[in-house]
């Protein structure tokens, strides 16, 4: 057998047109790229009429397209190949329609006006011949096949084509490559019985369909109309393990059994398990709500329908995987208050020390404000670390005498200040604008949207002239805190992203807190603080708490020491903070050894204060240990 054939085929192979005696080749641009290329397909004559001539010119030019295409996605801003997880189904697909293409593009040339003449086929069995013996090579011999890199080659350069970019590293991708030389062989073996007069047909074009994560970037853009960023994070991170648990495969492809065992598998995962309550309720909505979109989407494809035409498959799961108690437990992300002893370790700590920035860095480095006020808050207001972080100077004003607080989302439009007519370049540190800043603000639900009176003890700190320096500074609608600006250019910005995280690392790898202590620890202490408060004839007024901290409903917790609250807290515009102040001055906090006021506290920053600080921690934490 002749042996000059140095490389292998490749999508839309050589291919003669009925206007040329020259052979052709052809190839499809990967689906990630169709957007943005001007022609959908590359086709080029080699400049030569016989086969085992044109093989090196033809494999040179399919090389430098994919160069060329690769060059452009390197460009593109937004542009991520992603790697695809194998799978047996997705291995079906990809040699299933590599099989399809091959017959279709057989008859395309058999039925052109010219056909094909006695030597044109006789080059073709050549062909034929020579790709069979590689393949059989490499079907029986596996890696020690000599041809095992060239069809390796040409099995990625399929799958990119088809817009999966699958990896050597693949535990399944060794089955994947036999299974596609299986396929070439196939191919070729038709071919050479057509020019027979035998041979078989060319079945129904294969559907290939959408694939699963074509949705993703329509389905942020969809989500974040309605949803907060980190909520709209939560849910594309749980899809894309949907997709890594099943393979990048076509919408119509996906059964309730896909999503039965997705998630089994994330219940029992050893990294970041899913408790059943989440995988039943979030797990399971995130895949119906995605599904659902997928079905009213038109394909990217020129199929011209919708990206999923079968029924919403999470409509159609009939059984739920099981836990065990035990196992429920363990998954459980548990969420403490934090002790007298510990809010007093962290108000005393190198986090309230102005002068330490050995441990800090970034944004958490500078902005003193924030890591002296926004523990304070939530001490104080119960509210959620986001609902602090993207507080802004138009949230704070006078009504009469009493400072009170917004919990919102909306920007003040009407505030007389001629920083607010300002372009976010014009305000120095900014680079939102009031647009921007207006659509990353969020809230829970109605629920948190209220307005409340500033707590006395921030007031006593120096909270008011804060706020007014703050004011001067930044304008009405600038940031309370300057390190809550999300970092410019990120693909998902989101308000107070650094102080989350400065925060948490500090509790728990330097203070050694421990699992189930954060940001949301202030909120559990003044829950329990308010719960305390209550005395028998002195409950606090039905649904006041629970407007005060922002929740939704009354916790179970609290049902037998405060009224029951009917259908009146969905109506009304709730309690004045004039009203909320009288029960409020009667939560005890006189166990917290607060900081000094802000002004002297930024002032405290020689190493005797730092020493003093240093001493009294030690002295806390010993009687936290008796």
């Amino acid at each position: 057998m002749p042996n000059q054939l140095s490389e292998l085929t490749v999508p839309e192979h050589f291919y003669r047109p009925s206007n040329s005696n020259n052979w052709y080749v052809r190839l499809v641009a990967p689906t990630h790229l169709l957007h943005v290329v001007k022609d959908k397909e590359f086709r080029k004559s080699t400049g030569h009429a016989d086969l085992k001539r044109a093989k090196p010119k033809g494999m040179a030019l399919i090389a430098e397209q994919f160069r060329v295409w690769d060059s452009i996605a390197r460009t593109l801003p937004d542009t991520k190949i992603v790697s695809t997880i194998l799978t047996s189904e997705l291995i079906e697909t990809i040699c299933a329609s590599r099989l399809y293409s091959w017959l279709r593009s057989d008859d395309e040339e058999r039925n052109d006006d010219k056909g094909l003449s006695l030597e044109e086929i006789a080059e073709i069995n050549d062909f034929c011949k020579l790709t069979d013996e590689v393949m059989r090579r490499v079907t029986i011999q596996g890696k020690g096949s000599p041809r095992w890199s060239e069809v390796v080659t040409a099995t990625q350069d399929w799958c990119l084509t088809l817009g999966y970019g699958v990896e050597v590293e693949d535990p399944l991708f060794p089955i994947l490559v036999r299974k596609f030389a299986k396929v070439e062989q196939e191919a070729q073996k038709n071919i050479e019985l057509r020019n027979q007069g035998e041979g078989t047909e060319t079945p129904t074009a294969f559907p290939m369909g959408q694939s699963l994560s074509a949705i993703t970037e329509i389905f942020e853009t969809h989500k974040n109309n309605s949803a907060g960023t980190a909520h709209v994070g939560a849910m594309l991170n749980a899809w894309s393990l949907f997709i890594e648990h099943c393979g990048d495969i076509a919408f119509d492809r996906i059964t309730s059994a896909h999503i039965f065992n997705f998630l089994q598998a994330r219940m029992r995962a050893p990294k970041k398990p899913w408790s059943a309550n989440r995988a039943r309720t979030f797990g399971l909505r995130t895949l119906r709500e995605i599904f659902g979109l997928a079905r009213a989407t038109i394909s990217s494809d020129g199929s011209n329908s919708v990206m999923m035409t079968i029924s919403n498959p999470a409509d159609s799961l009939e059984a739920f995987p099981g836990q065990k108690d035990a196992e429920e437990a363990l998954h459980k992300n548990p969420r403490h208050p934090f002790t007298a002893i510990q809010l007093n370790t962290l108000l005393w700590s190198a986090w309230y020390n102005p002068a330490e920035q050995v441990q800090f860095t970034g944004k958490m480095k500078h902005d003193l404000g924030a890591r002296y006020w926004v523990p304070l808050i939530g001490t104080c207001h119960g509210n959620r670390v986001g609902e602090g972080v993207q507080l802004v100077v138009s949230d704070f004003s006078f009504s009469g005498d009493l400072f009170v607080m917004s919990f919102q989302t909306e920007l003040d439009k009407s505030a007389d200040d001629p920083k607010d007519s300002q372009t976010s370049q014009e305000t120095p540190g900014r680079t939102l604008s009031d647009a921007d800043l207006e659509r990353l603000r969020h809230l829970k639900n109605i629920s948190t949207k209220r307005v409340v009176p500033v707590h006395p003890i921030l007031l006593e700190l120096g909270f008011v002239e804060f706020v007014e320096k703050r004011r001067k500074e930044s304008g009405s609608n600038g940031l309370l805190f300057p390190s809550s600006e999300p970092r410019p250019g990120g693909k998902r910005p989101k308000l107070g992203r650094a102080y989350e995280q400065a925060f948490l690392r500090f509790v728990r790898d330097k203070l050694g807190f421990g699992s189930g202590f954060g940001n949301h620890s202030f909120r559990h202490l003044l829950e329990d603080r308010i719960r305390n408060s209550h005395t028998p004839g002195a409950a606090w007024p039905a649904g006041l708490s629970q407007q005060y901290v922002g929740r939704k409903r009354t916790r179970a917790l609290d049902r037998d020491v405060i009224h029951d609250e009917g259908s009146e807290g969905a109506y009304g515009n709730g309690y004045l903070p004039s009203t909320m102040l009288r029960f409020i001055n009667t939560v005890d906090f006189s166990d917290v050894k607060l900081p000094l006021p802000y002004g002297k506290w930024l002032m405290t920053k020689g190493p005797d204060t730092h020493n003093k600080k240093i001493n009294m921690q030690a002295e806390l934490t010993k009687k936290s240990s008796k």
